[in-house]
C-alpha cells in the first residue's frame, strides 16, 4: 500500500509501477517528473514520497535548503491540497517560508488567484529547450566552439557509436569516476549528486529500462584528453 499523507517513505524500485502510473495520466512537461530521475537523484534531494487522496506528494530535505515540496501530482483543482501542503510545512516542518520548488505551469494557472501563494519564476530551474535543427547543423556564430570540438575530435580519433547495453556498464561507470576526479566532485555537492545519480541510473539500467549511447574509441569507452573533451 502507497504511504498515506502525512506519512512519506523514501523512493524504492518497488515503487516504480505505482508512480509511473500517475505520472503517465499527468504527463508532466518538467524533465524532472519521471520514476528514473526521481530514484537517481533520491539520496541527493532527500526525496520522500507520500499520496493525498489522488495526489502523488514528493516532498525534499537537503542540509542547505532545508524542507521543501514539488508540486503535488493529479487532477485539477490543486489549490487546496497545494496549500496543505505549505501549512504542513510550516506547521510540522517549522519552515519559515515554505515552499513548492518545480512547478510547472499548469499548477501555476491552477493556484494563481490565490493571494496568499506568492508565485515567483526562478529561473535557474527552468528547462532548456533545443531546436533539433540547430543541434544537427551547428550553423553560426553561437556554436562556433562546439563545431571546433567537434573536428578536433574526428581529425584525432577513430570511433564507432552502439547503443548502451550491459557490457559498457562497468567502462562506463570508470569513466564517470574519472570525470568526476578530473573535475573534484568531493568538493562540489551539486557535481557529487550528478555522479551518485549517473552511478545509480547505471547500476539500475536494466530495471529502470534506460536507454543510451556509448561513443567507442578502439571498440573501447575511453577517457579522452581533457583538452579534447
Amino acid at each position: 500500500m502507497p504511504p498515506e499523507f502525512p506519512q512519506f517513505k523514501p523512493i524504492q524500485l518497488e515503487d516504480r509501477s505505482f508512480i509511473r502510473e500517475i505520472l503517465w495520466h499527468y504527463q508532466p512537461q518538467t524533465s524532472e517528473w519521471t520514476f528514473t530521475n526521481l530514484f537517481i537523484w533520491r539520496s541527493h534531494y532527500g526525496l520522500r514520497w507520500s499520496m493525498y487522496k489522488d495526489w502523488l506528494m514528493v516532498i525534499c530535505k537537503t542540509d542547505t535548503d532545508g524542507f521543501y515540496a514539488w508540486q503535488p501530482i493529479g487532477p485539477p483543482s490543486r489549490l487546496l491540497v497545494t496549500r496543505m501542503i505549505l501549512d504542513w510545512l510550516r506547521e510540522e516542518k517549522r519552515e519559515k517560508k515554505p515552499a513548492i520548488e518545480r512547478a510547472d505551469q499548469r499548477l501555476v494557472s491552477e493556484i494563481e488567484g490565490d493571494s496568499e501563494i506568492l508565485i515567483e519564476p526562478t529561473r535557474d530551474q527552468f528547462d532548456y529547450v533545443y531546436r533539433s535543427r540547430d543541434l544537427i547543423e551547428l550553423a553560426g556564430r553561437k556554436y562556433h566552439s562546439k563545431r571546433n570540438h567537434i573536428n578536433r575530435f574526428l581529425q584525432s580519433y577513430s570511433f564507432t557509436y552502439a547503443a548502451l547495453s550491459d557490457g559498457h556498464l562497468k567502462a562506463c561507470s570508470e569513466l564517470a569516476g574519472t570525470w568526476c576526479e578530473l573535475r573534484r566532485c568531493e568538493e562540489d555537492l551539486n557535481l557529487l549528486g550528478e555522479w551518485e545519480a549517473v552511478r545509480e541510473a547505471l547500476t539500475h539500467f536494466r530495471t529502470l529500462s534506460i536507454q543510451g549511447g556509448v561513443i567507442l574509441i578502439g571498440n573501447k569507452v575511453e577517457p579522452l584528453p581533457w583538452r579534447s573533451c
